[in-house]
């Protein structure tokens, strides 16, 4: 009976470690998940966050030359995903190798290399955040009154330069 006994307290036991490992690795996992998600997924309210931190520094009034504990948790935070950022890129670049790989193998090596360079500008030229309040935009017909940036060559310009150009 008592060995019985001794069987079923190890086998519980053993249940039970299970369990705490399963959670913890749960945890370590959604964790992670979480961070690759942060790296990968932008956040759609970013500029209104940094926009709310700016205000709330110039409001604050405070002694500027003592870092703060969320200071550092957050240069902590921007580090650490500044890393995951690098890892997913490479796996990106890995991951799209392989796939060139397996395309030079069937022929079709150029092809996909010239698909890729498309897709590749398309994403880096798509507008990637809005702009913040106050920005203009280099194109004058998206800014307010159609106003150009500073450099801008003005039809209005040339005609003054042409038209009355002083002898």
């Amino acid at each position: 009976m008592e060995s019985e006994l001794q069987k079923f307290r190890r086998r519980k036991q053993l249940e039970e470690k299970k369990e705490e490992i399963k959670s913890k690795l749960k945890d370590t996992a959604n964790s992670w998940v979480q961070s690759l998600c942060d790296a990968l997924l932008p956040k759609w309210n970013d500029d209104e966050e940094e926009d709310d931190s700016q205000e709330n520094e110039g409001a604050d009034g405070g002694d500027d030359s003592v870092p703060s504990q969320n200071d550092e948790i957050t240069t902590a935070s921007d580090h650490s995903r500044k890393h995951l950022m690098y890892i997913v890129l490479f796996l990106r670049f890995l991951a799209w190798l392989l796939v060139y790989v397996g395309f030079v193998k069937i022929g079709f090596g150029a092809v996909y290399f010239a698909i890729s360079l498309l897709i590749f500008i398309y994403w880096n030229t798509r507008k990637s955040r809005r702009r913040r309040k106050g920005e203009v935009s280099a194109y004058s017909v998206f800014n307010r009154d159609c106003q150009a940036i500073d450099g801008t060559l003005k039809a209005e310009h040339l005609e003054k330069q042409l038209l009355y150009r002083s002898t």
